[in-house]
């Protein structure tokens, strides 16, 4: 089993079945959304690994939840529509999408993007050394250095694992704190540095690389080894 939660963002019926049949024979776990609403619910609500986007759904547009989004969140999204024009999938990308995939399609074929794209998100965790990497196992809330377990508290895995995702982003507290705390993070952006630096303690038992970078008035980002 993959043990991965995709959302399903379609309206149209037989797609949604067949896609959704597709992926749980993969050993996805699925999520369905026929509108946008129902998608930023099941967002705020559950832990989402990959979103799979229908871009003309019948109250918000595609576009318009991705951009919400990524506002909060850097969980990879592929954006799969009839708009095929490469206009629309160069604003997709622009928007924050990672993938863009056109209909009609072949479900094996999506299926392999899917599972392409994790292993281009677990592939971003490598520090730019083959002999030296920090891996990611999010079911245990474990991480790794040289196969040594950090011993991180589920919050400290929690903001690695977000900066990681998305090293080329910078991090304010306020968003470190909404990704770990599901938007709830009132009373704990301030926390956020002491965990940060619990993390810094941890990692520096293993390595001198220190790979949360402080970016003075923002926030903090993760730094791979050049």
């Amino acid at each position: 089993m993959n043990h991965k939660t995709i959302l399903l963002v379609e309206d149209e019926p037989k797609i949604l079945d067949f896609t959704k049949s597709y992926l749980e024979n993969e050993g996805f776990n699925v999520l369905i959304a026929t509108t946008g609403k129902i998608a930023l619910s099941l967002l705020e609500e559950n832990t989402i690994d990959l979103i799979l986007l229908d871009l003309m759904l019948p109250d918000l547009s595609g576009e318009e939840i991705c951009k919400k989004t990524r506002l909060t969140s850097s969980v990879p999204i592929i954006m799969v529509t009839a708009k095929g024009d490469d206009e629309s999938i160069v604003e997709g990308l622009k928007l924050g999408a990672d993938d863009y995939v056109v209909k009609p399609f072949s479900p094996r074929q999506l299926v392999a993007r899917v599972k392409a794209l994790f292993r281009r998100v677990d592939d971003s965790f490598r520090d730019g050394n083959d002999r030296q990497m920090i891996t990611f196992n999010y079911d245990q809330y474990a991480v790794f250095y040289k196969d040594n377990n950090l011993e991180l508290t589920k919050t400290e895995f929690l903001i690695l694992y977000t900066l990681a995702r998305r090293s080329s982003k910078i991090f304010t507290r306020e968003e470190l704190a909404d990704q770990v705390y599901n938007g709830k993070y009132e009373g704990y952006i301030r926390s956020m540095d002491s965990h940060i630096k619990n993390i810094r303690l941890k990692i520096s038992s293993y390595t001198n690389h220190d790979f949360i970078k402080t970016i003075r008035g923002i926030g903090y980002q993760f730094m791979n080894l050049e």
